[in-house]
């Protein structure tokens, strides 16, 4: 028969009362009046549980990637469009990507801020702005190739 690691211990607060769970982060054994679980799942202290909180990644993080990539899109299927539905996709996918790029500098320069290897969301800020970046020499080459487009069809040499 194998015995539970909390069988015998008691709450760090509570003395005398059994402890029902064990801090994730600290490692503090935890009664039922004490244990709070964040993530829906993980077993926190009060004070581990105000910091993970704390350390969530933010959506708006996670969605710059996204954005960039539907901006990516946006522009191809732009350019293999034909007319006015050929422009009109790329008048909507050049501000998604940059909002994408924005909003990954702008949550990575605060998760720079944050002491720590593994700060929450700092793959997604990575991974925001390379696509970002990504999306912007896209839109600059499109911009050169439209004025380059224009140029040769409207000033042609008689």
């Amino acid at each position: 028969m194998t015995t539970s690691p909390l069988s015998g211990a008691g709450c760090a607060k509570h003395a005398g009362v059994p402890a029902v769970e064990v801090c994730t982060r600290c490692g503090a054994f935890l009664c039922a009046e004490c244990v709070e679980y964040v993530e829906e799942e993980r077993p926190v202290c009060a004070s581990c549980a105000a910091i993970a909180r704390a350390q969530r990644t933010p959506p708006a993080l996670k969605a710059a990637p996204f954005l960039s990539v539907m901006g990516l899109i946006g522009i191809v299927e732009g350019f293999l469009q034909r007319g006015r539905l050929g422009l009109v996709l790329w008048a909507l996918a050049i501000p998604l990507g940059f909002t994408g790029l924005a909003l990954s500098i702008q949550h990575g320069r605060r998760l720079s801020k944050h002491e720590g290897l593994r700060r929450p969301g700092f793959g997604w800020a990575v991974a925001g702005r390379l696509l970002g970046l990504v999306h912007a020499l896209a839109s600059v080459l499109l911009a050169g190739s439209f004025i380059l487009f224009l140029v040769s069809r409207y000033f042609r040499a008689p």
